[in-house]
């Protein structure tokens, strides 16, 4: 489980990739570098990862190693207002 200011959330290949931003917006980097389309934020990470030829158990690994090495996590609401 990776908690990040008071929110926690379980990183696992089952988990839904949408839940997962709004709880931790900066796995987004991790998504992105792996080449996840957008239209795979329904889906869980397991789909995703497949999708995109990914292994599931190494793509939700490397999201909690994100995680867990801590961080901005105001990456989507930056992304969104275009200003770094």
């Amino acid at each position: 489980m990776v908690s990040s200011q008071g929110r926690s959330l379980s990183v696992e290949e089952t988990s839904r990739i949408k839940e997962l931003l709004l709880s931790h917006p900066r796995a987004l980097r991790v998504l992105l570098r792996r080449g996840v389309p957008v239209s795979c934020a329904e889906g869980t990470i397991a789909d995703a990862a497949r999708t995109c030829g990914l292994s599931p158990a190494a793509l939700a690994a490397e999201i909690r190693a994100a995680l867990a090495a801590g961080g901005a996590d105001h990456d989507l609401e930056t992304a969104r207002r275009g200003s770094g």
